[in-house]
């Protein structure tokens, strides 16, 4: 399995090492995780549009305390994107993707062959398909997508159970030659740029992105 010492290696300034390796727990592969922008704050009617309410509703949902909210200095309504996909989850509504700040693409491949790929924000790229099994409950991504050269020694039925079992609606892909014991995974010939960009237009099973 190709795996890099990094600890005395500069850091791309693109990207930040995750801190929950920085102690030397992991396996010895870098993590980079690329930036997501925070997200504004959501107007009422903003809400409103999501839930297909009214704004009414909306204040009488703040007025019961069943969803978090804070003021501005101008005394006007303002919602935390999290705190609304809580409320979301928790009411039985579906949640966009947008709103959800879930992992859009967690990668296993190459640093040098992640670096070409133009991710996108929010994305996780790293070496070892076990660092993406320990990341997977807590990250949740669309999808994970594995290039085969990092999977060798792998139970790839294994992995992709796992890997369903901390998010069931996650797009498993393959990308190579896919080996007998591959079943169930999505296959992609060759991963650039273009390749990738054509997966995420579908980010999940269930979801086309129009």
């Amino acid at each position: 399995m190709n795996q890099r010492a990094t600890a005395n290696a500069p850091v791309d300034p693109s990207h930040e090492t995750h801190p929950e390796w920085e102690d030397g727990r992991s396996s010895g592969s870098r993590i980079k995780v690329h930036r997501r922008e925070e997200q504004a704050p959501l107007t009422t009617r903003q809400v409103a549009e999501l839930l297909g309410c009214g704004v009414k509703t909306v204040h009488n949902w703040v007025a019961d305390g069943r969803i978090p909210h804070f003021r501005t200095p101008g005394r006007h309504l303002r919602f935390r994107a999290e705190d609304v996909a809580e409320f979301m989850r928790r009411s039985g509504f579906p949640v966009p993707d947008e709103l959800s700040c879930r992992c859009p693409l967690l990668l296993v491949a190459a640093d040098a062959q992640a670096a070409l790929l133009g991710l996108p924000r929010g994305a996780i790229s790293l070496e070892n398909p076990l660092d993406a099994l320990v990341m997977c409950p807590s990250h949740r991504p669309l999808m994970v997508v594995v290039v085969a050269q990092q999977m060798q020694g792998v139970d790839l039925k294994a992995f992709r159970a796992a890997i369903e079992r901390a998010c069931e609606d996650c797009r498993v892909v393959w990308v190579g030659e896919p080996p007998s014991d591959a079943q169930g995974y999505e296959t992609l010939e060759l991963l650039d740029p273009g390749s990738l960009a054509a997966l995420l237009r579908v980010r999940r099973r269930d979801r086309p992105i129009p």
